[in-house]
């Protein structure tokens, strides 16, 4: 052990800190959205979102088509395409907004005296 070896006779004691914690956290894999899926997302949530007059999925597919909008995979939209953009968006930011939680599991402090040993 550390205290058995040879130490300089002007040191008292040496002290030994061990901590352990955990973090949980969701950032350490980037989401990527273009531009135009997060517009896409803005629009669609704006209009479902709306406090005043709700629209549902059917109307809003409607609207984006309307506006000659596109799907991110080029394709004209529909309420389950509306209903996907929306649902996983409202998760990623979630998940981007999430607290990390830091939890300290271990603390560790220990005083060694060493035994001093001529030099020599």
């Amino acid at each position: 052990m550390f205290c058995d070896r040879c130490i300089h006779p002007f040191i008292q004691s040496i002290l030994f800190v061990t901590i352990t914690y955990t973090v949980t956290t969701t950032k350490l894999c980037k989401s990527y959205y273009s531009p135009y899926q997060e517009e896409l997302f803005d629009k669609i949530s704006k209009l479902k979102d709306n406090v005043f007059t709700p629209i549902g999925y059917r109307k809003i597919s409607k609207l984006l088509n309307d506006e000659g909008l596109l799907s991110p995979y080029g394709r004209v939209f529909t309420p389950s395409i509306i209903q996907s953009i929306y649902n996983k968006g409202k998760v990623r930011n979630e998940r981007i907004n999430r607290e990390d939680v830091v939890e300290v599991l271990d603390t560790l402090v220990k005083v060694c005296y060493p035994i001093i040993k001529p030099w020599g």
